[in-house]
């Protein structure tokens, strides 16, 4: 059977980008206990306590230890980003301005220099004796100017996020034809009916279904969905895929704090979240924007 596990990062944050992240493993039977005992090698955790703003570190080691399993070592952190990118050309294909050139790319910093290729092989030996494949992770993300268009489009942050979920449902879609399939998703928010969101969903035949503080929908022709709350600390699959998430988050924030850090050199470095250094770089900005043509809505969300 196949287990993805999805979660989202930054959707609170005045700055950055805002990304859906999923997780792939293949494996005979789903047993949430024996997965974070056999295929996280006591590394994986929620991300909040993996990493802080602007401290990766280990985020980087788990991320390499699992994407070696891939064949793929990313060298530098636009390698990372390039390979885990779910639309692989990026959040916009053209018309992006020239500060965006830098301001919102990943650049060519060592992705994990101190990365021990020991930790790979440990992971990658316990997987193997527990019959557990990992198989991939991708991150859907949005910069603040393609957010911005979004909640426009969708009206909310909870709609906004769903419709990407649905990115996700149909891409592995062709899954259902080959095992069973179980999507465990982060609850959004304190929803607890998610048919009202359903698009490219409502293609499936419902088949049986519960909604309450966690929600539940088995779907003919794709699999069981589930929606938990606290999933990053119940299951390993959602609690990777957000190690993943939050990772490309800090990535593209420290290209940001680079930009503008190199015109003033006491900005502080931010995290983008609602909270006084945040509110503090936004102002100090303000005229480093306008001078070196940073539009608002590629740098500021609405909400």
């Amino acid at each position: 059977m196949y287990i993805v596990g999805i979660d989202e990062n930054g959707l609170g944050p005045k700055l950055g980008m805002f990304c859906v992240t999923a997780s792939l493993f293949e494996c005979d039977s789903y047993d949430p206990s024996f997965f974070w005992k056999k295929a996280s090698d006591g590394m994986v955790d929620d991300s909040k306590k993996v990493m802080a703003s602007g401290r990766t570190e280990k985020g980087r080691r788990i991320a390499a230890s699992y994407l070696a399993m891939l064949g793929a070592v990313p060298a530098t952190d636009a390698d990372f980003i390039k390979f885990i990118n779910f639309r692989k050309d990026g959040p916009r294909r053209y018309g992006c301005p020239d500060c965006g050139r830098i301001m919102c790319r990943a650049g060519n910093s060592s992705f994990a220099a101190d990365c021990s290729g020991s930790n790979a092989a440990d992971l990658s030996s316990s997987l193997k004796a527990a019959g557990i494949r990992f198989a991939g992770a991708e991150s859907f993300f949005c910069c603040p100017e393609e957010f911005n268009r979004g909640i426009d489009r969708y009206d909310s942050k909870m709609s906004l996020e769903f419709s990407i979920l649905e990115k996700f449902f149909k891409k592995f879609s062709a899954l259902s034809a080959k095992g069973d399939t179980l999507f465990i998703c982060g609850k959004l928010g304190g929803t607890k009916r998610y048919v009202p969101y359903f698009d490219h969903l409502k293609k499936y035949r419902l088949l049986c279904s519960s909604e309450g503080t966690n929600s539940f929908y088995e779907l003919g022709g794709l699999g069981r969905i589930e929606f938990v709350k606290d999933a990053d600390a119940l299951h390993l699959p959602v609690a990777l895929a957000s190690v993943f998430g939050k990772l490309v988050r800090e990535v593209f924030m420290e290209s940001l704090n680079d930009y503008f850090g190199g015109f003033q050199k006491d900005l502080p470095r931010v995290s983008g979240y609602n909270d006084p250094l945040t509110r503090e770089f936004i102002e100090k900005t303000a005229s480093l924007r306008e001078d070196n043509g940073v539009p608002a809505e590629c740098f500021l969300r609405k909400r």
